[in-house]
């Protein structure tokens, strides 16, 4: 399954550095991998560098209108993916209802029932 997982525009994903949301998207992106999905993580401003970690934008003023530019311009990306997951992005789920999960804190990716999706 190809699963896309966008963090928030608001927070800069720090890879060299990991901590709080870096380590949940870190360790999801290794689980997810390791048991066969394809998966890609985008971020708004990333530091360092990880395979399937990819910078989207470099914006440092977010409001509506640039957030959602943001949200276009991740599902433009990876329009083929078979799952969108949002950290903290509930617009997503208005512009992709049917493949969209959000995340908020104490969710899982892995814990999903991810074959659903497929349908």
């Amino acid at each position: 399954m190809r699963i896309a997982i966008l963090q928030t525009p608001h927070s800069p994903l720090n890879l060299d550095l990991p901590a709080g949301m870096e380590r949940v998207a870190l360790e999801e992106l290794r689980y997810l991998t390791n048991i066969g999905h394809i998966v890609n993580i985008y971020a708004n401003n990333v530091i360092g560098n990880q395979p399937h970690v990819i910078k989207l934008a470099r914006m440092k003023k977010i409001g509506r209108l640039n957030e959602l530019m943001f949200l276009l311009a991740f599902l433009g990306r990876d329009f083929r993916a078979d799952l969108f997951v949002g950290f903290y992005t509930p617009l997503l789920a208005l512009l992709a209802p049917s493949r969209t999960f959000v995340f908020f804190q104490g969710d899982a990716v892995f814990a999903l029932p991810l074959e659903r999706y497929r349908w």
